[in-house]
């Protein structure tokens, strides 16, 4: 059984090997994950085909959507307002269970 940062590998390579580039796994594993999931990914990216995922992208996409993809793939998104969402998605959960 594959880990979620497994899958989330296989899968981005899958997108960019080959003829043609499945952008839409790729804007939907890097626009999707927390900057701890995009570290993880790129770690198991380069242990598991010797190639970074900077590399494998950058070699596959070109203008604009490279540029917003390097960026996605960095990590370095302000998350703070994740923790925001979260507190708030759990108080209204509280409240509707009593």
């Amino acid at each position: 059984m594959q880990t979620p940062t497994k899958r989330d590998v296989m899968d981005l390579h899958k997108a960019v090997k080959g003829i043609g580039t499945n952008e839409r796994v790729l804007i939907e594993i890097l626009a999707s994950r927390t900057n701890e999931e995009i570290q993880a990914i790129r770690n198991t990216y380069y242990t598991t085909f010797d190639r970074s995922l900077e590399e494998a992208i950058s070699s596959d996409t070109s203008g604009d959507f490279r540029r917003l993809l390097m960026i996605l793939i960095q990590g370095n998104r302000d998350e703070t307002s994740i923790g925001e969402y979260h507190k708030a998605v759990q108080k209204n959960a509280e409240k509707l269970l009593l």
